[in-house]
């Protein structure tokens, strides 16, 4: 009977073990990622995303044949206020998703915070915007021999 009272308790003490080793590892599952993520938050609150980078987009004319803006001819605003515009518009244009990409990205490499976009034809599909990477690295706003109205003209 001795024998089987202590085998009893070795049972209780070992299940009592493996379920509180149990609760624990459970505990670890459920709650740790939590900890990981306020960490992952707190260690990207200080990093600006594409879509957070403050942008200005010019619309621009552009010379025919060749990769030159001639004149400016409006601020649209932000890029946000660019793209909530466009998705109000009642024929969307084409090719809004890549143009967003292709703006966000010039956003986040441009030294100035300018995007110069044209609207136009593109391998013989309808008209809508254009942005080219080489046109938005230069500021154009900067350009002596191009045309741009005296409200959007820089402050020396």
């Amino acid at each position: 009977m001795t024998f089987m009272t202590t085998s009893i308790f070795k049972l209780i003490a070992v299940a009592g073990s493996a379920i509180i080793g149990g609760g624990t590892v459970v505990n670890q599952a459920f709650f740790s990622g939590d900890k990981e993520e306020r960490t992952e938050t707190q260690a990207n609150e200080g990093v600006e995303t594409p879509s957070e980078i403050a942008c200005t987009i010019y619309e621009g004319e552009k010379e025919p044949y060749i990769r030159k803006l001639k004149k400016i001819k409006a601020n649209l605003g932000s890029k946000e206020d660019f793209f909530k515009a466009r998705e109000k518009d009642t024929t969307r244009i084409w090719n809004f998703d890549s143009l967003k990409r292709e703006i966000e990205e010039g956003c986040r490499r441009s030294a100035t915070r300018r995007i110069y976009i044209w609207y136009g034809p593109v391998h013989g599909k309808p008209n809508t915007w254009i942005f080219g990477s080489d046109i938005s690295n230069v500021d154009w706003l900067r350009k002596r021999d191009v045309e741009i109205p005296a409200e959007l003209r820089l402050k020396e």
